[in-house]
């Protein structure tokens, strides 16, 4: 295992040290993390960026949150189910929304008019139910997940010191 440089955790620059992601490293990075504070502001900058993004995520994932609470058919009848759940859905719909960027995007490239079709002329992948939701889709916001990757690789830089 690498020692702490003064500014942080050092990981050699090798092959096997980037295969050689393990625990250890890992919690003496987030160890570093906590310890200056980075994960404070990593925190604190995402609750920002999604207090003030236009989507209104936060009250989406409450409503829904709510909505599976008072449903009898949910199966949430526990707070960690209850979050299993929401996370779930997050996923999902973050999983759906990008496979669907991937798509107009790809058809756009080749000069076609994106029509939410699939092969064949189906809708959407079955597996896509942002419009089923009754809070609509829960993805993530793009300028979220954009922030959140800045700050976070803002943070690791001042943690992480790569040497040869």
């Amino acid at each position: 295992m690498s020692q702490p440089s003064p500014t942080g955790v050092v990981i050699p620059k090798t092959p096997a040290a980037a295969d050689a992601a393990n625990s250890e490293l890992r919690s003496e990075i987030n160890a570093q993390l906590i310890k200056d504070g980075h994960i404070e502001r990593i925190h604190n900058h995402l609750k920002h960026i999604l207090s003030s993004d236009a989507s209104d995520w936060p009250t989406r994932i409450q409503q829904h949150a709510l909505a599976l609470l008072r449903s009898p058919d949910s199966e949430c009848d526990t707070f960690p189910r209850l979050m299993e759940r929401v996370m779930a859905d997050i996923r999902e719909d973050t999983n759906a929304a990008r496979r669907e960027a991937g798509a107009r995007k790809r058809a756009e490239e080749r000069g076609e008019v994106y029509t939410g079709r699939g092969e064949g002329g189906d809708m959407r992948d079955t597996r896509d139910r942002r419009g089923e939701r009754e809070t609509g889709g829960l993805e993530i916001p793009g300028v979220v997940m954009q922030e959140g990757v800045r700050i976070t690789r803002e943070c690791l830089e001042m943690v992480v010191e790569v040497r040869p």
